[in-house]
């Protein structure tokens, strides 16, 4: 089940595919190629005594063990041998796609099947997640997470736990395989792999304002090593106009996000309005053209009148254009009253 471990730095795991397309809190891609292309960034390489490692990710790595095994005996309770820990899973097709899953649920020929998801935060941090049971409220990271390492192993489901440290709340977040969410991730990871981190070109700095750490001045000071020796000594005024457009570009998304969510409110609402449509931007109010129906039966008596028919020749003429129609057939069940009944 465990395969070799490859050293950090030589694959894309879960976390560094987040980053890739922009969605981690704590990391860019910035982040990810000066650790996989150069060989450094000491935020990655696990360690926890790193003093530029969140206590967010320290805290985490200390408690997901304990929150893995309370869900087993809890939550899951599967049969024994069924759930296995810290397994680390190489991509079988593309060699730098790998990572150190949670957990893995396997079959009785030992191939994963299910992929568990362990994070911790706690309550200053939980409004970002959904309500427990909400199979869209796990943190985007964690989902693009999960989702790359139900790819990488060939499992057809996923969960995402998450643990509240300073209230012990556990929320279970279903991560229904997405086919072409995982062929999207692997495209823009091998692409990032094959165009930046092997020919070692440093890959556009345009972080996505996700979290604290993912700001342009740390992507100038991974990729290009200021203070490092690096080739590159960017001024005060670059660094702050990086940083400006990266708040912008949050911005910016907040309000589309909110557009978005606005639009399928509007649409729920509206339903199937006669007189109302959502036009993406407007809701447009119309009259519905008046309907028409045209009595067959007055018209050609009126027609037959005027033309001197008798009564007798227009029910002679409807019936030559008559077409008879089988009616359907019914089942009819009388219950009737039995003899000493009816002589009662």
């Amino acid at each position: 089940m465990n395969m070799k471990r490859m050293p950090r730095g030589t694959y894309l795991g879960g976390q560094q595919i987040a980053a890739v397309v922009g969605m981690h809190p704590y990391m860019s891609i910035g982040d990810v190629w000066a650790h996989c292309a150069l060989g450094r960034s000491p935020g990655l390489d696990g360690g926890d005594d790193d003093p530029s490692k969140p206590n967010v990710l320290r805290r985490g790595r200390i408690c997901e063990e304990g929150v893995i095994a309370y869900v087993e005996q809890t939550c899951l309770k599967l049969p024994p041998g069924t759930l296995k820990r810290d397994v680390f899973v190489i991509d079988p097709d593309v060699p730098f796609f790998a990572g150190t899953l949670d957990a893995a649920e396997v079959d009785d020929t030992g191939r994963i099947v299910h992929v568990h998801e362990v994070t911790v935060t706690s309550s200053r941090a939980v409004d970002a997640w959904g309500p427990d049971g909400d199979p869209g409220g796990a943190a985007k990271y964690k989902w693009i997470q999960n989702q790359h390492y139900q790819g990488i192993s060939g499992a057809t489901g996923g969960t995402v736990w998450l643990f509240v440290s300073d209230t012990g709340e556990i929320r279970r977040y279903p991560a229904e395989r997405r086919n072409g969410a995982i062929e999207s991730l692997r495209d823009d990871g091998e692409k990032f792999w094959l165009e930046h981190v092997i020919p070692r070109i440093p890959p556009p700095i345009e972080c996505v304002g996700i979290g604290a750490w993912a700001t342009a001045e740390k992507s100038i000071d991974a990729i290009y090593g200021v203070g490092d020796g690096g080739d590159m000594d960017p001024t005060p005024d670059l660094v702050a106009a990086a940083n400006d457009y990266d708040d912008a570009r949050r911005a910016f998304q907040e309000i589309e996000d909110r557009k978005r969510g606005a639009a399928a409110k509007v649409k729920n609402a509206l339903g199937d309005h006669t007189s109302a449509k959502w036009n993406g931007g407007r809701v447009s109010w119309k009259r519905n053209k008046p309907g028409k129906a045209t009595d067959h039966e007055r018209a050609f008596t009126a027609l037959a009148e005027k033309h001197g028919m008798t009564e007798a020749d227009q029910s002679a003429f409807l019936d030559g254009h008559t077409t008879a129609k089988n009616g359907p057939r019914i089942l009819r069940i009388t219950i009737s009253a039995d003899k000493k009944e009816k002589e009662d």
